[in-house]
């Protein structure tokens, strides 16, 4: 639900019918939010959403977001898609401008492609919902769409949505996750990555012990699971990683400080340094937030020198208190190693949702072999993320994650502003996926995709993706460990929810230590449907 993130302006389309997107996105100058209807409401062009101002055609269009929005297109590492070429780039039904593996601003988990991720043996999915205050200002969004009120708005919309397709169900425990499985269906868990959870700072006010409980609680009571304490900025619970200067001044505009910067020592592995000069446009938008991000002058990289607050301790407990899954991505170096030391008497298990190893000239939010060795000591899990790869080169990632002991995942972050992988040059030539009647290519309205060349354009493609994985010398491994993903979350889900209730927290059902089985008729629907389809 990432469309309903950032004040509706980022990311255009809707995963589905009767999905709500928000007033202007739809249609031009629409003054109300909207319910999908049609296929084309919710992947037709994205002119209302992301088109500049025109008199007769677009009247609530924005120039300054046109290059706001170009400026997102351009960040990264790889060449970004540009559909903005023309007035009215299409999606639905030629899909001829988008999506595509490194389009960052489109709609890439319609429902039929999350099917066919599923059909492909997706069984886990754990959906997250996003936003960030200083990129709805900058899209000239209005500045209520805080944090509490964008992740309370998609989470009551991801329920609605996964109620309407049978093939997948909202897992709220282990057991549930068990049972959803086994049924042969789409576990879905529910979670956020909010750079200010209870939007706390955004209201000016540091919270008290009993606020951030009662926050916690709340959460866990419209049904999240999974839960990152820190996202992008500091926040009342801890320092941020430093690995993205643009991100400063979301932590000047939303925190209301400039990071506080430390050289990283030479052993950190630690190269990343981040510039953020002054830029008059961003002043404009931002005011004192357009400013200079101030610098050390270090031989090595830069690190956050805030760690684990008083307040994270807090959120930290109350999260434990209820069984919940904490991801600790985007923390900063010292509020790694603090969360790691408090939550150490227990064994609590921790994970680390869409990231890779940080080895002799990484950043400060990529893990250490020695975090990942944490993780796989506790029962905790690894995703992998693929932003900006090809197959051969996650495949690379995850065989040297997984030699550390620690059950990996895929970290897709898709919808995440995170380009998806493409295709390698010699797919091309020669084919690294060959598509027959087990695999067919996709097609959704006049649009056939092949992975070859288009990589993964839209999430239905990760069976493609890990056909190609699994092609490459220890692919078969890595494929057949990502195959055991779904008892490796319920196994760390039921150890997380027996801390809990040792914690004080009635039991609601979880903990169970019975593996997924399967039984036989259901392996023979399963291969019978995996031939046919």
């Amino acid at each position: 639900m990432a469309h309903l993130g950032f004040g509706g302006k980022l990311l255009h389309g809707a995963p589905g019918i009767d999905v709500l997107m928000l007033k202007g996105t739809i249609h031009p100058c629409s003054d109300k939010d909207r319910r999908t209807r049609t296929v084309e409401d919710a992947l037709g062009s994205c002119y209302a959403t992301h088109g500049g101002w025109d008199l007769f055609k677009n009247g609530c269009g924005d120039h300054i977001r046109r290059k706001v929005l170009d400026g997102v297109e351009e960040s990264g590492e790889t060449p970004k898609n540009h559909p903005h070429d023309e007035d009215h780039p299409p999606g639905y039904p030629t899909f001829s401008k988008w999506p595509k593996h490194n389009d960052l601003l489109h709609q890439m988990m319609y429902a039929d492609w999350v099917q066919r991720a599923h059909r492909g043996g997706l069984r886990v999915m754990v959906a997250l919902a996003v936003n960030n205050m200083t990129l709805a200002k900058g899209l000239q969004v209005d500045s209520s769409y805080d944090d509490k009120h964008s992740g309370d708005l998609q989470i009551k919309e991801l329920k609605r949505w996964v109620e309407r397709h049978s093939f997948m169900e909202i897992a709220y425990s282990a057991d549930d996750l068990r049972r959803i499985v086994e049924a042969d269906k789409l576990a879905v868990i529910l979670g956020v990555e909010l750079d200010d959870p209870g939007s706390f700072v955004w209201n000016r006010k540091p919270p008290s012990e009993k606020q951030v409980r009662e926050e916690v609680q709340r959460l866990h009571g419209l049904g999240v699971r999974y839960m990152f304490p820190v996202h992008i900025i500091d926040n009342y619970f801890g320092g941020t990683a430093i690995y993205e200067g643009a991100f400063s001044r979301a932590n000047r505009y939303h925190f209301g400080e400039w990071w506080k910067l430390e050289c990283a020592r030479a052993d950190d592995g630690i190269s990343k340094k981040i510039e953020s000069g002054f830029d008059l446009f961003a002043s404009l938008a931002l005011g004192a937030a357009g400013g200079n991000q101030p610098t050390p002058n270090c031989a090595h990289g830069f690190v956050n020198a805030r760690g684990l607050t008083s307040l994270g301790r807090v959120a930290l407990d109350e999260m434990m208190r209820h069984g919940m899954l904490i991801d600790i991505d985007h923390m900063s170096k010292k509020t790694v190693r603090d969360t790691l030391e408090y939550t150490k008497s227990t064994q609590y298990p921790l994970v680390s949702g869409h990231n890779g190893l940080r080895e002799k000239s990484g950043n400060e939010n990529q893990r250490t072999k020695a975090e990942y060795q944490e993780l796989a000591r506790r029962g905790g899990i690894a995703g992998v993320g693929w932003g900006e790869m090809v197959a051969g080169d996650w495949l690379r990632s995850a065989t040297t994650v997984s030699s550390l002991g620690v059950q990996v995942a895929l970290g897709s972050d898709v919808n995440g502003l995170v380009a998806m992988p493409g295709p390698a040059a010699q797919c091309s030539k020669t084919p690294c996926v060959v598509y027959d009647a087990t695999l067919p290519r996709p097609t959704f309205g006049k649009k056939t995709w092949n992975y070859n060349q288009d990589g993964v354009a839209h999430y239905g493609l990760v069976p493609d993706f890990l056909r190609d994985v699994e092609r490459r010398q220890d692919g078969r491994k890595v494929v057949d460990t990502l195959f055991n993903g779904a008892e490796a979350v319920a196994t760390m889900w039921g150890k997380a929810e027996d801390i809990s209730e040792q914690m004080g927290r009635p039991s609601t059902g979880g903990g169970s230590s019975t593996p997924i089985k399967v039984d036989a008729a259901t392996i023979l629907k399963i291969v019978v449907q995996t031939v046919l389809w």
